[in-house]
Parts: C-alpha cells; structure tokens; sequence
C-alpha cells in the first residue's frame, strides 16, 4: 500500500521564502465587511393590477449580543464589533429604499435604530423578546404607506 502511495503524481506546493520581521508594518490595517448584495432572482415581486403597490424586506441582523468571534472564526474580529457592524448595516439598510422593514434579533433600537431609521424616513415599532433576552423585532415603515 505504502508502494501505491508514493507512485502517485505530486502536485505542486507553493514555496514560501521567509520575511524578515524587521521589513514587516506594524500598523493596523483597516477592515471593512463586505456585504453581498441581493441578487435580483432572490427579490420577489408581485404586481397586482389593482390596488396598493409596495416593497417589503425582512432581515435576522443577528443582535451584537450574539456576536461572538467563537462563534465567526473566520471573521476578522473588527467586522464583528459593533461600530464597524452598525455602519455596515446601515448603509445596506438605507440602499434598500422599502416601505417596510422587519428586523429580528434586534437589540440596539433606543440606542441606534429608532434615531437613524427616522432620519431616513421611517417610523418604527420595537417589541423585545420576553424572558432574560434584551433583543426583539423591529417594523420600519415609511409614513403614508
């Protein structure tokens, strides 16, 4: 068996030369997330001939509180902490331009989400999940809809 192995063509490996640790930067670089977006076969529309048109997005945010980098190891630990995450979101939020937003797992609305959800538009009603979590759901409508 030992004789098959060692008959089987080798593929390369990439060589690796060493770098001395004095050329190496020592600043930090800066992490942005990426976030996908929305392909359009994954945005469903239905066009009603009659009646109230309107666009609906619903989102799991995944609240900070569960944000663990055990939980993301392969995350670089800057998009994981809340100041980078609450831009990141906000920016996919705000490039949505629904009527309506749902949001679950929701657990920065009095500190983040009510205040800048309504400079963009939006009213909102927040309702936190019952027992030891502090997270909830938020609606996010836009007036007159």
């Amino acid at each position: 068996m030992l004789r098959s192995i060692s008959l089987l063509p080798r593929l390369p490996f990439p060589t690796f030369s060493r770098i001395p640790f004095a050329t190496m930067s020592v600043e930090a670089v800066p992490i942005v997330p990426k976030f996908v977006p929305m392909k359009q076969s994954e945005i469903t529309s239905i066009n009603m001939p009659e009646g109230n048109k309107f666009s609906i997005v619903s989102y799991n945010i995944l609240a900070q509180a569960y944000v663990k980098s055990a939980f993301f190891p392969h995350s670089p630990k800057p998009c994981l902490r809340w100041k980078a995450r609450s831009q990141a979101l906000l920016t996919v939020l705000k490039g949505l331009e629904v009527d309506f937003l749902c949001l679950q797992e929701v657990d920065e609305y009095d500190s983040f989400y009510k205040d800048i959800m309504e400079k963009h538009g939006y009213s909102s009603i927040y309702i936190q999940r019952s027992g030891q979590k502090r997270d909830g759901c938020g609606v996010f409508y836009k007036q007159g809809r």
